[in-house]
């Protein structure tokens, strides 16, 4: 079996609300509407976990606008979402360091999670 992770789509809508075990209402934060408005935004990078077609989880990395007290002009990057099972560090793991790397190709110099 071989697990992979992509970028989200607005197709893992749906399957993301089953891997968070909310499949009729879902925080109200992550509206159909805000996740397909999130995978438009330039400093939103959304990045799911798949094997065999099935989403095993899920993280969400926002970029932030310096901070005016900072020292460096780069931008700051926190992870807003980290949804994988317990048992799975190693995809916890693995979706952080995407998140991480597309960060630093965006030039974000601290992270927080």
């Amino acid at each position: 079996m071989s697990q992979s992770i992509r970028k989200g789509t607005a197709g893992d809508f749906q399957n993301m609300k089953e891997l968070v075990g909310n499949t009729e209402k879902i925080m109200d934060e992550w509206s159909r509407e805000q996740w397909s408005s999130s995978l438009q935004r330039e400093d939103v990078e959304v990045f799911v976990a798949e094997e065999e077609g099935a989403l095993h989880g899920y993280a969400v990395v926002r970029l932030s606008k310096k901070d005016p007290v900072s020292l460096t002009e780069r931008p700051t990057a926190a992870i807003t979402h980290l949804c994988a099972p317990s048992c799975e560090s190693q995809l916890r793991q693995q979706l952080v360091q995407k998140c991480l790397s597309w960060a630093k190709q965006k030039g974000a110099a601290d992270f927080s999670l």
